[in-house]
């Protein structure tokens, strides 16, 4: 956590200064690294815009030497299946379909589907066949929106 805080605080500047948001960073551990970060702009996103900021943010990694393990780098549209990665995003998207998967079960259950109600502090609430079910944030590993494709 203290690097992919270190990588949003270092690396936000640069993506806004290209006209872009930073939706969200992953860091994966497998093999090696992997560094994804997603970002979006109100026009949408294309592959030119990716490699872009990819080649910039690479840059700015190379010269700052933060990562010293083997690491890949990554830059993606949030797709359909849009990542929430903060409460603002959450708030944002009230009233929109959602799937969670918890860090711990509720309920005996770990993946939720259901429609964003409200956000109250860390807690969203979710409404699930016709049930509102609250959840805290930091139990959530995983939130993706579901398109309605």
């Amino acid at each position: 956590m203290i690097l992919k805080r270190k990588l949003i605080n270092m690396l936000l500047p640069i993506i806004k200064a290209l006209g872009f948001e930073l939706i969200g960073l992953k860091c994966i551990h497998s093999h090696s690294l992997i560094l994804r970060f997603y970002i979006d702009h109100i026009s949408g996103i294309n592959i030119n815009d990716c490699v872009n900021v990819s080649q910039k943010l690479s840059t700015i990694l190379d010269l700052k030497k933060i990562i010293t393990v083997p690491y890949t780098l990554e830059v993606s549209s949030p797709g359909i299946n849009r990542p929430i990665f903060t409460v603002e995003h959450y708030i944002r998207f009230i009233k929109k379909e959602i799937v969670l998967v918890l860090r711990t079960e509720k309920q005996h259950c770990r993946k939720w589907k259901g429609v964003i109600k409200s956000v109250k502090g860390n807690t969203v609430i979710i409404t699930v066949n016709k049930k509102d079910e609250v959840f805290k944030i930091k139990n959530i590993q995983k939130a993706n929106l579901i398109s309605k494709f």
